[in-house]
């Protein structure tokens, strides 16, 4: 039986996508709004939803 043994980091492969100045601002606002209707389209927080969307979603796309 042949057995290769390879490298983990070799065998994982990333797709990068470039994202536009315009799409992380759509997506940040997007993530915003859902945290305003998760409360109840309770208003006041609108600030801390964007600037919490925007750590999570620079995050999540390593920026």
């Amino acid at each position: 039986m042949f057995s290769k043994k390879m490298n983990s980091k070799n065998n994982k492969k990333r797709s990068f996508r470039r994202v536009t100045a315009d799409e992380l601002s759509r997506m940040i606002q997007e993530r915003a709004y859902s945290y305003f209707e998760q409360r109840g389209y309770q208003g006041g927080n609108d600030l801390d939803d964007w600037l919490r969307a925007e750590k999570e979603i620079k995050k999540e796309l390593s920026l």
